[in-house]
This record gives C-alpha cells, structure tokens and sequence, in this order.
C-alpha cells in the first residue's frame, strides 16, 4: 500500500469520526518523549490520564485512594487467556469495577465505579487515533485506527488501500490475526473489530473468523444505505456515540462453548464472543419500541432468525438485555429487511395461551401467531 493511499484511507476515517463529534489524534502526536505525550511507553495501550480523569467525571465526590483502586482493578490481569481477560475487561466496563474500603465507622463497604457513562454518552471522551505504535514483546506493530473512549482502546479499524490488487477483506483480516499474535494486549479491552477494502467494510468480535465478519448497512436503521462508502456507513452506524454504547452494554455476549482441540482430539471449553450485527441490532430495538396494540401485553419485542437455534438463543439474551417486559420470538418469517423496513407486525396476545405459543420452541413453530402485516 503506498503511504498517499494509506494515508488517504486513514484520514477519512478519521474525518467520519470528528463528523461524531470524536476528537481525533495522531499516534505520533502522544507518543512517549513528545510534547504532548500521553504514554509513557510504546507498550501502553491505555490513555491512563484519560481514563482515570473520567473516572473522576463520571463518579463525582470519589476519593483518589478508590479511583486509583480501580484503576488497579483493571490493569490487574486476572488470566493468561486473551478471550478470558477480554471478558473481564467487558463485564468491568459494562457492569462497573466494584471497590472494596473502610468508611468512617471502620466497616468494610463495597463502592462500584463506573468507567463509562451509559446514560449521558457526551460525558465520554470520544478519541479516533491513527498511526498508534505498540511495542509488545519486541514485536512493533502500527494498528490503522483505533477508537479510544475514556482511553480504553474499545475498537480497532484495519484498512487497505482499494487500488491495490492484493488489498482484501481476507488480507485485512489476516492482519487483525498478527496483531492478536503480536500485540495481544490492545484487543484486552476491545469491543470491535473493523476492517475494509476501501470498497467493502465488516465487523465482528476481533476473535471472529472471517466468515463472521459482516457489513453494516445501514445509519439509522430505516433503511440499507446504498449511495454512501461502505466505511462511512459502517462507522456512522456503529460508532455514533449513544449507538455504540447501545451495542456495547447490550449487544455482545460471551458463552461457554464446547468444542474439539484439534491437537488431542478431546472436547474441550472455548469461552466465545459475538456481536450482534446490524440487522439483529435493529430488530430487537426498532421493535422492542412498539407498544402492543391490544391490552395485556405492556410491550412486544418481534425478532427473527429462519429458524436457527443458537440465533433464537442470542435474540433471547440480547432481548433480556434489553429489559423488555415481555418477549415474544416469531421464527417463521424468513425475509427480514421487510421487517426493518416496511412492515409492522403484531401479535396475538389475547391471553396466556397464544403467549406461550407465539414464543414456543418447536422447530420449526408449525402456527406462528402473526395475525396482521400492515405498512408502518
């Protein structure tokens, strides 16, 4: 890739981020021995000052002793497994860092501290960075773009240059793998992984295979964006602010997972992660929103996956995520971009009964409860 191109790439990723309201830096700008510098090693992949200045902000009246405790907490690794310590990184972000102290009585009390702020996003710091050098291990590696929020490298872009020939999604992902070998500790607390051709843009999990990864193809969720790159739509879609916590607090899951070591050939335990893609994402919002147009239900969350166990599984979870009062999964349709973007459908509650029947787990369900489908 030549460095204009690259450069050309970068920056308009960078442009898609400040439209976002993100500040955006250059690597070389905060790195160690600089004016500016923000780390105090090539092997830092935190902004710690940012990070522990956002503590602060979101957790107003906390005493420096508990915000460097949590600070402790999570530069602590508690596994030598990257998948297991990005789980702790998650739940940390995600669920709070719980900090033990001593109040003035002398008893032991537990205060949890809060590293991101779920409900107003503007009290985040939104950081787009390229040209981040990471020394780990003498192995120097230069990730295109990384999204900071609070310092925490929560996203990583790979980008490659469109007019080079061997410049491909697969090559782009081949990437992410030397990173996840070379420099291991930037993906601790990653959330996603992005990568693009200039032509094309996916995501997934940064463990995803290939094949898991997939486009976003729509901003707002109305309607497949067509007439726009397709990194402009993936990155305005998943990162704008309020959406990209959205996804982080309640669209991706960790599950204990069997599968066959291929070395010994014995089953063995994988902790997996997924992300939910677009379509999922606004399936279960865009719907959940809807109230229920007949009494008894307080709400209805329509979801739909052609009749894949696991999929019925993950909808379930990130449905529960959500909160919803009530959930009720319709397996049978099979076209879902009708769904998003024409139709609004409802579903027979007229009691218990048709309750249980509408989310039964018959495969396929032979007299799913739709009753009407009407332009929205």
């Amino acid at each position: 890739m030549s460095a204009f191109n690259e450069n050309t790439v970068e920056l308009a990723a960078l442009e898609y981020f400040a439209e976002l309201g993100y500040r955006t830096l250059h690597g070389t700008d905060i790195a160690p021995g600089e004016p500016a510098a923000e780390r105090d090693s090539y092997e830092d992949v935190f902004l710690w000052g940012r990070l522990r200045e956002a503590i602060r902000r979101i957790n107003p009246g906390t005493s420096p002793a508990l915000v460097d405790e949590a600070i402790k907490r999570v530069r602590r690794a508690e596994s030598q497994s990257p998948i297991d310590e990005n789980y702790r990184l998650h739940q940390l972000i995600t669920e709070g860092v719980p900090v033990e102290h001593r109040d003035a009585d002398g008893a032991l009390r537990t205060t949890r501290l809060w590293l991101m702020d779920f409900e107003q996003p503007e009290n985040n710091d939104w950081v787009g960075i390229n040209q981040f050098t990471i020394i780990e291990n003498g192995k120097n590696r230069r990730p295109d773009v990384l999204v900071l929020v609070n310092g925490m490298p929560l996203a990583l872009l790979e980008l490659k240059n469109p007019t080079a020939e061997h410049a491909t999604l697969k090559s782009a992902w081949n990437q992410v793998q030397t990173y996840r070998q070379d420099i291991p500790s930037v993906f601790v607390p990653n959330a996603i992984a992005v990568m693009s051709d200039g032509t094309s843009a996916a995501m997934s999990s940064y463990a995803g295979a290939f094949e898991h990864y997939a486009p976003w193809k729509t901003i707002e969720g109305r309607e497949v964006v067509s007439d726009r790159p397709a990194l402009e739509v993936l990155i305005k879609g998943v990162f704008e602010p309020k959406r990209f916590l959205d996804l982080l607090q309640n669209f991706i899951v960790f599950s204990d997972e069997t599968a066959t070591d291929k070395a010994t050939g014995q089953p063995t335990r994988v902790l997996v992660k997924r992300v939910a893609k677009y379509h999922q994402y606004w399936a279960v919002n865009a719907r959940s929103s809807r109230p229920c147009r007949r009494p008894g239900l307080m709400a209805i969350v329509v979801v739909v996956w052609s009749g894949i166990p696991r999929a019925r599984a993950r909808a379930s979870r990130w449905c529960s995520m959500q909160r919803r009062s009530r959930v009720i999964l319709v397996w049978r349709i099979r076209r879902l971009s009708s769904l998003l973007t024409a139709t609004t459908w409802t579903i027979s509650c007229s009691g218990r009964r048709s309750l249980r029947h509408a989310s039964c787990r018959r495969r396929p369900c032979k007299r799913p409860r739709v009753l009407t489908c009407g332009r929205s």
